[in-house]
């Protein structure tokens, strides 16, 4: 099986910019590039999993 990748981001790319990427049509995971090199991956999951830890820790503003 393989994926058509529609985008890829850098590693300095905001989570803001990232949902807007996953918001977009059929996009579900994000490869990080620097360099031409691959150095990581962000999916929809991992992203909604980040946002949840960092909620808990009290990173949210509301603590």
């Amino acid at each position: 099986m393989t994926t058509d990748i529609k985008e890829i981001v850098s590693p300095d790319v905001t989570l803001a910019e990232v949902a807007a990427k996953f918001n977009g049509e059929d996009v579900y995971t994000l490869p990080v590039v620097d360099r031409g090199e691959l150095i990581g991956v962000i999916t929809r999951t991992s992203m909604i999993r980040g946002i949840a830890e960092w909620e808990h820790q009290g990173a949210g503003g509301d603590a």
